[in-house]
């Protein structure tokens, strides 16, 4: 994951400058629905919100087999507060910019707890920046009356904005990959021969793929008639091809006409009566029912 510094800021500039810029790129990111989370997580940090975060976090991982890792975040989220805390002292321009912050963070983290594989890689990383990340103790008694620091610290954070905007495309593309996975279970003919939870488990699937930036993707689906709705309504497929029993009659019959004469030719059909073919070939055909 390459982060460089913002090269966006202007001398003389509000110090909050580039790190508005790239909060703004990251709501140019997420999708409506992701819109709505970002909005109800974007709110100034209190003494609990640490705590009451990585007890979400947490139980979300208490329902599954992987362990919690809340505590990998403490020390990050501790220090993401300690700067919110403080930038509204002299952040005049957007008052907002400290909750913005927090909930981009939050998103960030909350989007790749949905991936399980990846979620680990992400909290090893932060873990990693909570340990460079600057504390209050430090910066705290100079922050006010320094521009100098106050750019420096908001450069640093647009630095995390940008990770964060990283974690979610990242995400995005870990579940797509998840979803594909999921589609590719075994079955004999069509979507049809899966058993109820094989399809409870791809036509979701199908439906979350539709609305996933997956323009280069594409999906053969084969099934008999009697789950076409359910199809339709998860995929909105593009294409429809109907295979009635009329467009396969012809194929059917040529198809069994040379497999019986490539039975006999290689000896494993035996007949004392060659005219009993005739009467295999149409038993066969009556049996197949066009399929």
């Amino acid at each position: 994951m390459a982060l460089v510094a913002n090269a966006r800021r202007v001398p003389g500039e509000d110090p909050t400058f580039p790190l508005v810029q790239d909060l703004t790129d990251f709501k140019h990111i997420l999708t409506d629905e992701e819109m709505q989370m970002y909005q109800a997580n974007a709110s100034k940090p209190g003494a609990s919100s640490i705590i009451e975060f990585v007890r979400i976090v947490d139980e979300s991982k208490s329902k599954t087999t992987m362990r919690c890792m809340g505590y990998r975040l403490c020390t990050f989220l501790d220090k993401t507060q300690q700067f919110a805390g403080v930038a509204d002292t002299f952040i005049s321009f957007n008052p907002t910019v400290a909750a913005l912050v927090w909930g981009s963070v939050k998103m960030a983290i909350l989007t790749a707890n949905n991936v399980a594989s990846y979620f680990e890689k992400v909290t090893g990383l932060i873990m990693s920046i909570g340990k460079l990340c600057p504390s209050y103790e430090k910066f705290g008694g100079l922050y006010s009356g320094c521009i100098e620091l106050q750019k420096e610290l908001c450069d640093f954070y647009a630095i995390i904005i940008r990770m964060c905007i990283k974690i979610i495309e990242v995400s995005r593309r870990q579940t797509v990959k998840q979803m594909i996975s999921s589609l590719f279970i075994p079955f004999e003919n069509g979507l049809d021969e899966c058993d109820e939870k094989e399809c409870e488990q791809v036509i979701p699937n199908l439906t979350r793929l539709r609305q996933c930036d997956t323009s280069s993707l594409k999906i053969f689906i084969t099934s008999r008639p009697n789950i076409e709705a359910q199809l339709f309504s998860a995929g909105r497929p593009r294409y429809k091809i109907s295979v009635t029993e009329e467009n396969v009659k012809s194929d059917m019959e040529i198809y069994i006409d040379v497999m019986l004469s490539r039975l006999l030719e290689e000896g494993k059909l035996k007949l004392r009566d060659g005219s009993l073919i005739a009467t295999i070939s149409q038993a066969l055909r009556d049996g197949s029912d066009g399929m």
